[in-house]
């Protein structure tokens, strides 16, 4: 039996040359495996920051020194180029034998795995092919920047600094001595590149070149030498730029496959997204998106990243993603909430209407709004109810059962609001002791918006005030638009009440008592009622409304026709009419008048309360539009006031009624006056004039002696 042959290892011997047949021996498994192996090495030396990368680079290779040479060719046989060019200048060894002669086996079995590479120049060595193609360093300084461009036709790298003394555009000092010839087709004879200069691109010649062909024109002699070396030139440049052509067209290719390679990447990264969606529970979202929610999703930056998708990853950038499908979710869902809040807003203004229906006086109701009762928590709970167990006849059943109970209770915490407000304001009073403070005659307010918008402290006339519980549905009160309100930004349930409330300034939601003003000043107030007989901190609004007791003021009467009023009106007049006393001019703070409301003669108090009371009825009869008064009109099914047409066309649009049945007055529609009722006492001795007599017979005034 012979020996056994001995395996010689790489630090034996630095050239040898491998065996056919030890590589088919090897197993295509192996090969990959070791090549990958090598491959990784190769990259860990290659990194500066490796901190062995000082030390000599065969300890980095521990298993490579040992490894029998049949396997390490088969290993340069696996390699990529630029693998193998890594692998050249990890050591002086391998350099030594990959540069070699012998080794050009494995450049050109490397260099065949690149599909599409063009032919290698035959001037140029197999490892100097490879460096132009994969290395990224330029030529000329040596280093690896950013800025390091291709020049084909030169078969060369360099980089923007170095292309300024490289490169000349004027190659007159050359050609000249080389003939005419050569000098009007420098082209022809000499490689040029295209460079920008000035904002313009203009032909380049590389200054080396020129150098070397002028060395090469001064030792020619003859005339068939110079001859013969242009006709050598003349081929050499047409090479180069076949080569050149080559070359573009490989980048082109490399190009094309980049972002072929960049949008598949996309694309697997796209499809383990939606995986990932699908698999915490979003696929019946994913398969109603529609083409904007696919946009969206495109345009997220999480979502075009060219690599693949780690589970790691996905716990970091899942929040949008999960954020569009929320959005997904409620877009499908806002078409059955939008008929829910629908239903909700037309089982409220029945319950309002009833409500109002049964008072015995238009003014005695508050409004809820549909947004105050929309965006009660047990409301939302329902209305977003999209159990697939629950019917929409059951939701509708359940908020026509909890409306009226619900709007109730808004109404008496509202109440309970405006009494603790009017119990600050009134203090340690009888009247503040009252056991119910809105109810009594001097109970009022104003609001702070009104007294700042109008200046009340400067120099315009105050803003109006109110009784309950008209200052409830005072406009500043409600909310002007939804996204005031807090919470409302990213809340799908809230963007649907404002579509459903944003033309109804009524059913808004109210803001609180925050903006609510109380009268320090109740003199007008005191003064008024004291004329009339009553007590001011005990006496309630009803028992004013009853009093029959009519005044006129001194200030404003006359010998020929005095205003005749009633205890609201006479506290309206002193608001409106008096409240600023003028001197040289000049606006001064208000000084009240003791005296200036005086009672007029009960037979006179008759005559004007019948006049009020016929004005009255006409306000809330059939031949409403007939009357001239000027006036407004309340809805009778929800907060909306305004003139007679425009709530006529409210009630149409927004109630149905008027479209299949008539409108009834006192129940549909509510004649409001915006001022109290005044008539007028003309003196007998003008009973002759015609604009008085006028007057008279619209039941406005009537004569009398005083």
């Amino acid at each position: 039996m012979p020996p056994k042959k001995k395996i010689k290892h790489m630090h034996e011997a630095t050239v040898a040359t491998p065996t056919r047949r030890s590589t088919r021996n090897v197993e295509k498994a192996e090969r990959s495996m070791i090549a990958s192996e090598v491959r990784a090495l190769v990259e860990a030396d290659s990194n500066p920051s490796n901190p062995n990368h000082d030390e000599p680079v065969l300890k980095c290779f521990r298993g490579l020194r040992d490894m029998p040479f049949d396997i390490l060719f088969e290993i340069f046989h696996a390699l990529s180029p630029g693998d193998l060019l890594n692998l050249a200048r990890t050591s002086k060894d391998l350099r030594q034998f990959l540069m070699s002669h012998e080794a050009s086996i494995y450049w050109e079995q490397a260099m065949k795995q690149v599909r599409g590479l063009p032919v290698r120049p035959a001037h140029l060595s197999e490892p100097a092919y490879v460096n132009l193609i994969y290395s990224n360093h330029c030529h000329n300084c040596l280093e690896e920047k950013d800025d390091v461009k291709p020049y084909w036709p030169l078969f060369l790298r360099y980089c923007e600094e170095c292309v300024e003394f490289m490169f000349v555009f004027n190659c007159d000092h050359i050609t000249a001595p080389m003939g005419l010839l050569v000098s009007n087709n420098p082209m022809t004879y000499f490689n040029s590149v295209q460079l920008q200069t000035s904002g313009k691109y203009k032909w380049a010649f590389h200054r080396p070149e020129l150098d070397d062909v002028s060395k090469r024109w001064k030792t020619l002699k003859s005339k068939a030498e110079k001859a013969l070396y242009l006709d050598e030139r003349s081929k050499f440049v047409t090479e180069c730029s076949g080569y050149e052509q080559q070359f573009r067209q490989w980048e082109q290719v490399l190009k094309k496959n980049e972002i072929y390679n960049e949008h598949e990447l996309f694309r697997q990264r796209h499809n383990a997204i939606l995986a990932q969606l699908r698999k915490e529970g979003w696929g019946d979202e994913l398969n109603h998106m529609q083409a904007e929610h696919h946009k969206r999703m495109s345009f997220l930056n999480v979502e075009n990243r060219s690599r693949k998708l780690t589970d790691k990853e996905w716990g970091t950038i899942r929040g949008p993603f999960v954020k569009l499908m929320k959005d997904v979710r409620a877009g499908r869902q806002a078409g059955t909430i939008m008929a829910r809040l629908r239903h909700l807003k037309a089982t409220l203004y029945a319950h309002q209407c009833s409500v109002l229906t049964s008072s015995k006086n238009a003014k005695d109701r508050l409004y809820a709004g549909v947004a105050d009762i929309a965006l009660v928590p047990e409301v939302r709970a329902i209305i977003e109810d999209h159990s697939t167990d629950v019917s929409e006849e059951a939701i509708k059943a359940k908020l026509t059962a909890i409306v009226p109970e619900l709007a109730d209770r808004w109404v008496d915490e509202r109440r309970a609001e405006f009494t603790a407000r009017l119990c600050e304001g009134l203090g340690d009073s009888q009247a503040g002791r009252a056991p119910v403070p809105l109810e009594l005659a001097i109970a009022s307010f104003t609001c702070l918006r009104c007294i700042n918008n109008r200046g009340w402290y400067n120099s315009e006339p105050p803003p109006p005030w109110f009784g309950w519980p008209d200052v409830a549905e005072h406009g500043c009160f409600r909310y002007s638009d939804m996204g005031n309100v807090t919470g409302f930004r990213g809340d799908y349930y809230m963007g649907h009440v404002s579509t459903l409330v944003k033309h109804y300034p009524n059913d808004l939601p109210f803001t609180g008592v925050k903006s609510v003003y109380i009268l320090e000043d109740r003199t007008d107030f005191r003064d008024v009622i004291e004329v009339c007989g009553q007590d001011p901190d005990t006496v309630t609004y009803d028992q004013m409304q009853q009093c029959e007791i009519r005044l006129r003021c001194r200030l404003c009467a006359s010998y020929a026709r005095q205003e005749v009023f009633d205890w609201i009106a006479a506290i309206r007049h002193d608001f409106e009419a008096h409240p600023w006393l003028k001197k040289n001019g000049m606006r001064r703070p208000r000084v009240h008048v003791q005296g200036r409301w005086e009672r007029i003669s009960d037979e006179h108090a008759r005559q004007a309360k019948a006049l009020e009371t016929a004005l009255t009825l006409k306000l809330r009869g059939p031949d409403i539009r007939a009357q001239d008064i000027p006036d407004h009109f309340r809805c009778g099914w929800c907060a909306f006031h305004s003139g007679y047409e425009s709530v006529l066309r409210h009630l149409w649009h927004d109630h149905g009624v008027g479209k299949h049945n008539e409108v009834v007055h006192g129940q549909d529609l509510h004649g409001v006056r915006s001022k109290p009722l005044t008539t007028w006492m003309y003196s007998e001795t003008l009973s002759n004039c015609l604009s008085l007599q006028d007057d008279v017979a619209a039941g406005r005034a009537f004569f009398a002696t005083f």
